[in-house]
């Protein structure tokens, strides 16, 4: 795992309330950072994510970032947003103020240091369209980019697997999968580790 050159958690994020987040909060939970719109074919999502957020809050905050970079689908303002986004959805995770996420000279800090390989260690994939993932570890490192039709709960049946696959036992993901069910898997040596995600592999495919 590639340590980044700059720390995720010394970039400030202004919320759509105006405050600040305080990254002291998110420190030891992975972080899930969703590029998001209100008028887009995968704008359901923010139900699976809020669903996600909710059964696994003790180890997972998701943070929307509204952006208009595609196809102008996020028009609304902040305050629009947020109740858009609370009415239909029950959204309680935090949204940023609305951003470019886009590679240019407007980028949001926190993406220029999720789509910059000098900054986050490895990774120059910006986002292809709305609602695109980025999980971070409980040690501020970027571990994964997914694309936007990957996601637990969607009508696709994709979903998102937890595997207790470190030393310590700590819970860590190895990804999103295509498949119809939440696994939650625990275990509790290195070979039983090590079979299951064989199982997985064998059992899942890549998106």
């Amino acid at each position: 795992m590639v340590t980044p050159a700059k720390s995720i958690y010394k970039i400030p994020i202004l919320l759509n309330n105006g405050s600040v987040l305080q990254w002291e909060d998110l420190k030891g939970k992975k972080l899930l950072l969703v590029n998001t719109a209100s008028d887009c074919g995968y704008t359901a999502q923010y139900k699976e994510l809020q669903q996600l957020q909710d059964e696994y809050a003790n180890h997972l905050h998701i943070i929307a970032f509204p952006s208009n970079d595609f196809k102008e689908q996020e028009k609304g303002n902040d305050e629009t947003i947020l109740k858009f986004c609370q009415v239909n959805f029950g959204v309680n995770f935090p949204l940023t103020k609305k951003c470019r996420v886009l590679k240019d000279a407007g980028q949001h800090p926190a993406y220029q240091w999720l789509t910059h390989k000098n900054m986050n260690g490895w990774n120059d994939q910006e986002p292809k369209w709305n609602f695109c993932k980025y999980l971070i570890n409980e040690e501020g490192i970027l571990t994964h980019y997914f694309d936007p039709d990957v996601v637990r709960g969607s009508s696709m049946g994709l979903h998102f697997k937890f595997f207790n696959f470190s030393e310590s036992n700590s819970i860590a993901p190895i990804g999103f999968y295509h498949g119809f069910s939440f696994y939650y898997t625990q275990c509790n040596t290195y070979d039983s580790r090590k079979s299951k995600l064989k199982q997985l592999e064998d059992d899942f495919s890549y998106p």
